[in-house]
């Protein structure tokens, strides 16, 4: 009876142990999103309740007005309905291009590792570009 106490009090301390380790490991990507996620997406969502513009720099605060006005532009139709229409074709030319390559690259053929480095290569130096 008492090795089954004990054996359960060992397993809780290492639960206990591995959830301490887990938070400690979090901590420094729990600041990295606060200092570069939360908090520019808190200063944009207060900023679009402001009036303030970038030659006049004020803190009013003037409610909704900002987006009604932004709703009733005859900029803001257009404006959205062409960044939907270029999605929407960007993103069907993307994928079929995508799995074009894919089957490509799934097949065997003459100078395929050299397509395939020379696909990749651009890849590869933005990633060296960034480190």
């Amino acid at each position: 009876m008492s090795h089954t106490v004990e054996r359960t009090k060992s397993i809780a301390t290492e639960r206990r142990k591995r959830t301490e380790a887990a938070t400690i490991l979090s901590l420094p990507l729990i600041a990295f999103a606060a200092v570069f996620v939360i908090y520019p997406l808190a200063t944009g969502a207060l900023t679009a309740f402001q009036s303030s513009t970038l030659l006049n720099q004020t803190n009013e605060l003037n409610g909704i007005d900002n987006f009604i006005s932004l709703f009733r532009s005859d900029g803001f139709a257009k404006a959205a309905g062409f960044t939907v229409g270029f999605s929407a074709v960007v993103v069907a030319i993307e994928m079929v291009l995508g799995f074009a390559l894919a089957l490509l690259m799934n097949r065997a053929f003459p100078g395929k590792k050299l397509f395939f480095t020379l696909l990749l290569l651009p890849i590869m130096v933005a990633r060296l570009c960034w480190v």
